[in-house]
């Protein structure tokens, strides 16, 4: 979503290197427009992407915000629907029902980071529209995730709830799986990826014999210190860290984490933007796995393996 896969790739911002919160003073940027042209950007693009008539925002609320990120801070934008809106007439609930505004992004001169068209279909493809049993199960888990957390991605949900996931969703996923017969799987004319992904690793939760997760994490980020020379505050700071409980062995359960860079930074080539990988022994903390691997915009859309890298 990037994650989207990314639902999160728009959701979960990420906090600046440079700016410990919103209330310090903002950064002055260069060839940076006004907020006016800001919010007319952010119209036309919201109009396009809903094919809507731009006439349509001008009952709906509307904010907008600096944001924070390494050394290219960036804008957004949020249009907020109007509390007594018809339910017919609702445009942002296309993914899910439970969805009342939308935010776009820009960089400071103004252009686009997501065309607005794209975050919908990478919201699509995780809301499950397709008439289905399975679909629609997953897609009540997310919606549930959502209400409760404020958080739809499989990859941070709470630990618990994906546990419940392992034990209801996946064995149908197995189940169909194992049968060769993928029909449910598909949507759009191709199987769903991220619900494979998802539905490969048992995931559970941490018994008395495991090391805590604050513990786990220490040790996941000095691995990757020790391997690529990261320190431990940049990629707190730069991004989102997944974290998964993993029982697929469950003679030797895994805490499993993905330090995950939600943005871009445009100036720099995707390669150059890895996303960082750790597991480790839940029981002793030895370190399994340590990985880096680049960021690869629809990489995660047509390609499992690289998918599993983010699981």
């Amino acid at each position: 979503m990037k994650r989207f896969l990314c639902f999160l790739l728009l959701m979960m911002m990420i906090a600046g290197a440079a700016f410990a919160s919103q209330d310090q003073q903002e950064p002055v940027w260069e060839d940076m427009i006004s907020e006016e042209e800001v919010i007319a950007i952010a119209r036309a693009e919201v109009a396009k992407g809903f094919r809507i008539e731009e006439s349509v925002l001008d009952d709906y609320g509307c904010t907008i915000t600096v944001k924070p990120h390494h050394d290219q801070p960036y804008w957004e934008i949020c249009f907020e629907e109007p509390e007594d809106i018809a339910q017919s007439d609702r445009i942002f609930n296309i993914y899910t029902d439970l969805a009342t505004n939308f935010k776009t992004h820009l960089y400071p001169n103004g252009k686009i980071i997501l065309p607005v068209r794209e975050v919908i279909a990478l919201r699509m493809g995780l809301g499950g529209h397709t008439p289905n049993e399975l679909f629609d199960e997953i897609a009540a888990y997310s919606e549930r995730v959502l209400e409760e957390y404020q958080m739809a991605d499989f990859r941070i949900w709470p630990l618990e709830i994906r546990a419940e996931y392992s034990q209801k969703v996946r064995p149908k996923v197995q189940a169909i799986l194992e049968s060769g017969d993928l029909t449910q799987l598909m949507d759009g004319g191709m199987p769903r990826i991220e619900v494979i992904a998802q539905s490969t690793f048992i995931y559970g939760m941490p018994d008395e014999k495991s090391i805590s997760q604050e513990a786990a994490l220490a040790l996941a980020k000095a691995a990757i210190t020790e391997s690529y020379g990261v320190s431990p505050d940049f990629l707190e700071q730069d991004g989102e860290i997944n974290v998964y409980y993993d029982i697929t062995n469950a003679s030797m359960p895994l805490w499993k984490f993905l330090f995950n860079y939600t943005f871009l930074r445009p100036d720099m080539p995707q390669e150059d933007n890895p996303y960082y990988k750790v597991e480790l022994n839940a029981y002793d903390g030895n370190i399994t796995y340590v990985d880096a691997f680049p960021y690869m915009r629809f990489g995660l859309f047509h390609d499992l393996p690289y998918h599993l890298k983010h699981y």
